[in-house]
């Protein structure tokens, strides 16, 4: 098995260990429905991405890793508290400024070692 499909059926595992806990404290029966149906879909996943690797083995690719990053990072926590602000009200506001002004900051500073692209037109 190749290790794409080996972590997602480790997280399934992981879950259902979780299901049985959750069990064994005596959860209701619709949080076990709720977690049970969450479970079967990551085994699910699973199977598809065993299969999918079966069919269509890729070599290991290597990506670079692109300089702005740790600002897309800080972005994306920008983003996450902005959707709990919908959840837990106005209040959660303060906690969005920090990363997404960090985020701005990163992106609008040139780094040392950033490559810059420039495109050139082609005559002809």
């Amino acid at each position: 098995m190749t290790r794409g499909p080996a972590v997602v059926l480790a997280w399934g595992l992981v879950n259902a260990a979780l299901l049985l806990i959750l069990a064994g404290f005596g959860g209701s029966a619709m949080e076990l429905w709720l977690y049970g149906g969450a479970c079967g879909l990551v085994g699910l996943f699973a199977a598809a991405a065993f299969v999918s690797s079966r069919r269509h083995p890729l070599p290991v690719r290597r990506y670079r890793v692109v300089p702005e990053t740790e600002a897309a990072a800080a972005l994306a926590v920008a983003c996450a508290f902005g959707g709990l602000t919908l959840v837990f009200g106005l209040w959660f506001v303060p906690l969005v400024v920090p990363p997404f002004a960090v985020a701005v900051s990163l992106f609008a500073t040139k780094r040392p070692g950033a490559r810059q692209v420039t495109a050139t037109a082609r005559r002809g």
